[in-house]
Parts: structure tokens; C-alpha cells; sequence
């Protein structure tokens, strides 16, 4: 269970390293050329390598820790992510766009006598920044909502606080602090599937992000019961010529310390 929880942490300070919406692109972000990220080190073993079309479209992402191993291959159509697959899975992830919004993400079964597993909804204000996300389970009988999340930004529209109602529990998660500025691809760092932190590690989140959260805290509400702090991750950014080029990370579980743990990776381009 620990060697379980310790893998899916490490995932997730990586993927939460890149969550925060743009307002706009400044002129010297947008004439300095991308690097494309090649490969991803964690001091814990895990290694993650990145491929690309012609177009420099992400193709694929190969991850090995040990004898644990997984890989995405995307599709593409006009240069948008239209499918995901994941390694020998029976499922596929299927995203369908309005306009440049990408508006559903529909987890499919590629099995004749299988159903469909899940499905992801996406809402926008005014702003085009992500409003409302929508969890379904898909059945037999059709779809039940699992989960609702709401998103609230602060003065410099940036994501600061995503509230999720699941079943009688209301999670709040806060972004209390931001880095410095850096360009990436997002879909290096989108999240495929549902894992805890899904509402935070999502392309709409993350399809104009340009600073990092350097403070993230998780709350749990139980009903009849005060907020409670579950975890708090910490990040520690080193930045170079709006390139990221390391990472220092901690985690800190307030109702479970005993998996308490913190973690470097560095970038390489």
C-alpha cells in the first residue's frame, strides 16, 4: 500500500509543478522558441521520456520506475488531442472540443461487451477560464454524477481555490502561492485519468498555464464536521530563461504523517 501511495505522490507533485492560468502572453514569452522536454528524472527512479511528431505534438510518454512501467500515445487532429491510450488498457480517452474549449472527456471502452467507464464535463465563464467540472459514472442504466467541482481565482486570474462536492464531503483545494514565470507544452503534464487530484491536473487548467503553484493545500469537510487539513505540497521551482530546470517538492499529511515524503526531478530538454 506505502510503495502504492508513494508512486502516485510522486506523480502528482510532478503534474502539480504546472497549474495556473495565463491572463495573457506577454511579447517575450511568445517570440522565444519552446524547448521540448525530453526526459523527466526523479531521485526515487522513476524516469518519464517524451516523443513528438514532426509538428512537435506530444506522440508519446514512456515512464519506468523499476519494473512498473506505463505509456501514452496521443492522436491528433489540426494539432488538438482528439485520443489518449494507455499502455494494454480496455478503455480509451476520447476529448471533444466546442470551438477551441475542450468540453468533454469520455473514458471508452474499446471492448464490444464492455460500457463506456466515465465521463468528464467542462463549463467556462466569460473568460473562457474553467468554471465548473462535472464527474459522471457511466453504466448500463446511463450516467450518475459523482462529483461537482467549482473553480475560484484570485486578482491576477489565477486558480485559487476548487471547491468539490463528492457524495456527503465538500474538498476544498487552495493554491495559496505562485512562481515565477515559465513556458512548457501542457499536455506534457495533463494528467490522463482520474487519479485524487484530477480537478487540478487537467487540460483546461492547464492549456494557457504559465506559473506554477508553490503551495497547494487539501481540505476535507465531512458533514456536521469542521474543515480539516489533509496535506500540504510544497514546491520549490529553478527557473532559467523562462525554462524549468528543477524541482524540489514536499508533501505533508496532516492526518497521516507516517507518509510524509519529499522529492527532486529535474528536466531535461
Amino acid at each position: 500500500m506505502y510503495q502504492l501511495r508513494k508512486i502516485t505522490i510522486v506523480v502528482l507533485l510532478v503534474s502539480s509543478a504546472f497549474i495556473s492560468c495565463r491572463k495573457n502572453d506577454s511579447p517575450s514569452n511568445q517570440e522565444k522558441p519552446m524547448s521540448l522536454l525530453r526526459k523527466i528524472e526523479w531521485n526515487v527512479g522513476l524516469v518519464s521520456q517524451y516523443e513528438y511528431n514532426s509538428d512537435s505534438t506530444i506522440r508519446q510518454i514512456a515512464s519506468l520506475q523499476g519494473t512498473i512501467s506505463s505509456l501514452n500515445t496521443y492522436t491528433h487532429i489540426n494539432k488538438r488531442v482528439t485520443e489518449v491510450n494507455t499502455g494494454h488498457s480496455l478503455y480509451t480517452n476520447k476529448f471533444y472540443y466546442t470551438g477551441d474549449l475542450l468540453t468533454s472527456i469520455i473514458n471508452a471502452s474499446i471492448h464490444p461487451t464492455l460500457p463506456d467507464s466515465y465521463k468528464l464535463e467542462y463549463e467556462y465563464d466569460n473568460k473562457k477560464r474553467l468554471s465548473r467540472l462535472l464527474y459522471y459514472d457511466i453504466h448500463e442504466g446511463g450516467q450518475t454524477l459523482k462529483a461537482s467541482s467549482t473553480y475560484l481565482y484570485n486578482a491576477e486570474g489565477l486558480p485559487s481555490k476548487i471547491t468539490t462536492q463528492s457524495g456527503s464531503a465538500v474538498i476544498n483545494t487552495y493554491v495559496d502561492a505562485y512562481s515565477a514565470q515559465h513556458r512548457f507544452n501542457p499536455w506534457v503534464f495533463v494528467a490522463i485519468g482520474l487519479n485524487e487530484n484530477y480537478t487540478l491536473y487537467n487540460y483546461p487548467v492547464l492549456r494557457n498555464a504559465q506559473r506554477l503553484p508553490a503551495i497547494i493545500r487539501t481540505t476535507r469537510i465531512n458533514p456536521g464536521q469542521p474543515e480539516v487539513l489533509e496535506k500540504t505540497v510544497t514546491n520549490t521551482y529553478f527557473i532559467n530563461n523562462l525554462r524549468l530546470d528543477s524541482v524540489k517538492s514536499s508533501v505533508v499529511f496532516d492526518t497521516e504523517p507516517q507518509y510524509n515524503a519529499s522529492f527532486s526531478y529535474k528536466l531535461l530538454y
